[in-house]
C-alpha cells in the first residue's frame, strides 16, 4: 500500500482539485506517488554524421546536437534567468495547463510559477530553501504550504513531483538532453516566432530520449510499460545569440498525442525567487500545522 493509498480518499479530491492541472498529467505524476527527483541525464555516446556548425548549417541539414547543447550553454551562461510560459494539453477530453514565470536556470535552479487554475491560480516555488505552494486560500492568515521532505508525508510527496514535472518542461536542462538523445537534429534554416527572427531546428524523439527525462518514481509500472515504443518531435527556435525563444514538443504515447510549448523570454532579468516569510507558510514538518492542512486544502478546492 502506497502513502496515496493511506490518503482518504477525500483529502485527495480536494488536493488535486486544489492543483487545477490537466487530468492526464496528474494520472501520470501520481501513479509513481514520489518524491519526483529528476533521473540524471544519462552519458551516451552515439555516432553522428552532422554538421559541426549547427549555426551555419543549410535548411535541410542533419546537424550535431551535442555542439547545439553546447552553444545553448554558452549562450545563456551559468545560473541564466529567464521568463517563462508554458502552456499544454493532452487528449481532447482533458483540460490544458497554461503556466508563467520566472525561472534561474543551472546548478542553482529556482522557479515561481503561476498555473492557471480556470478559477483562480496555483503558485509553484521551487528554490534551494524547499517546495512551496500556494493556491490563495488561507489559514491564520498562511497563505503557503512548505512541503516536507519526507517519506512519511503522502502530501508532499504527491505536490513535491506534480512540482518535479513542472520544473522538467521549464528547464534548459531538459531541453538539451533533448539534443543530446534525439534521434535526429535538423535545421531548418531563418524563421520567425512571435514575430522574433530565429533560427528552427526539429528534432526526432524516440524511445530512448522521452524516457530519459522522466523523474525515477516515475518509471515504474503502468507509466513504465506505457513508455513502450513512445516517439515525439520537438520544433526549437534560438535567437541569433543562441538563446531559445520557444520550443514545441509533441509525444506520441500509446496513441495518445501531448502538446506542449514553453516560449522564452527577458533572459537576464529580475527574478524574484525568495522565500515566503515564516509567519505567512504552513510547514508540514509541524505536527500543528499538519492538524490545519484540511482546512487549508477545502479551502483551495473552493
Amino acid at each position: 500500500m502506497t502513502y496515496c493509498d493511506r490518503m482518504p480518499s477525500r483529502r485527495r479530491g480536494s488536493l488535486l482539485a486544489c492543483t487545477g492541472l490537466p487530468a492526464a498529467v496528474l494520472a501520470t505524476v501520481l501513479t509513481g506517488c514520489g518524491g519526483g527527483q529528476r533521473a540524471a541525464t544519462p552519458t551516451v555516446t552515439t555516432a553522428v554524421t552532422a554538421v559541426a556548425d549547427p549555426a551555419s548549417a543549410a535548411p535541410g541539414s542533419v546537424v550535431d546536437g551535442r555542439e547545439l547543447a553546447r552553444m545553448i550553454q554558452s549562450a545563456i551562461g551559468p545560473n541564466a534567468t529567464v521568463t517563462v510560459q508554458f502552456s499544454g494539453g493532452g487528449p481532447a477530453s482533458t483540460r490544458s495547463s497554461a503556466a508563467t514565470g520566472q525561472v534561474r536556470m543551472g546548478t542553482d535552479f529556482g522557479m515561481r510559477m503561476s498555473v492557471n487554475r480556470g478559477k483562480g491560480s496555483m503558485t509553484m516555488l521551487l528554490i534551494s530553501e524547499g517546495y512551496f505552494l500556494s493556491t490563495g486560500a488561507s489559514v491564520d492568515g498562511r497563505t503557503w504550504i512548505r512541503l516536507y521532505d519526507s517519506t512519511n508525508d503522502p502530501v508532499s510527496q504527491m505536490l513535491g513531483s506534480i512540482m518535479e514535472e513542472a520544473r522538467h518542461n521549464v528547464d534548459i536542462a531538459t531541453l538539451q538532453s533533448y539534443l543530446v538523445l534525439a534521434d535526429s537534429v535538423v535545421a531548418d534554416g531563418p524563421s520567425t516566432v512571435n514575430g522574433l527572427r530565429a533560427n528552427k531546428y526539429t528534432l526526432k524523439l524516440g524511445e530512448k530520449a522521452l524516457r530519459a527525462q522522466l523523474p525515477a518514481t516515475m518509471m515504474t509500472g503502468l507509466v513504465d510499460s506505457e513508455m513502450n515504443g513512445a516517439s515525439g518531435a520537438m520544433t526549437l527556435y534560438l535567437d541569433a545569440r543562441n538563446r531559445p525563444i520557444q520550443s514545441v514538443t509533441t509525444t506520441n504515447i500509446k496513441g495518445q498525442k501531448v502538446t506542449g510549448t514553453a516560449t522564452f523570454s527577458n533572459w537576464g532579468g529580475r527574478a524574484d525567487l525568495t522565500a515566503p516569510q515564516p509567519a505567512q507558510v504552513l510547514d508540514l514538518s509541524s505536527n500543528s500545522d499538519v492538524n490545519k492542512l484540511s482546512q487549508f486544502l477545502d479551502r483551495a478546492a473552493g
